[in-house]
């Protein structure tokens, strides 16, 4: 099947200050590729766990095509059903992994 979006994996990255996320995915000449961005307060647990879920959608959708897939056969499958269940589980993992640390910022007259 031909995949139509931006392949993984894809990671969590600082939004330039302190209102949001970027998804990205690191290019192999080392340029970075931003795929998306969740805005928000960064101190807002609900705005990391929304980043981490995006940047784990990949991931996710392979995951559960292998599910289906091997539920939808049965015991025809000719797949490894312990590889697909690690896979899913590796996803989930992702999707709850905790947040990038915030940046420290200098107060003003700070040294």
């Amino acid at each position: 099947m031909r995949v139509l979006y931006t392949s993984a994996p894809w990671r969590v990255a600082p939004l330039s200050g302190p209102f949001g996320r970027r998804i990205v995915r690191d290019l192999e000449d080392g340029m970075i590729f931003d795929v998306a961005k969740v805005y928000g307060n960064t101190s807002n647990t609900a705005t990391e766990a929304n980043a981490r879920l995006v940047a784990a959608a990949p991931e996710l959708l392979e995951a559960l095509i292998a599910a289906a897939d091997a539920l939808s056969l049965g015991k025809e499958y000719q797949g490894n059903v312990l590889e697909v269940v690690a896979a899913a589980r590796d996803a989930i993992t992702k999707a709850r992994m905790p947040a990038i640390p915030a940046r420290k910022r200098k107060r003003a007259g700070a040294a």
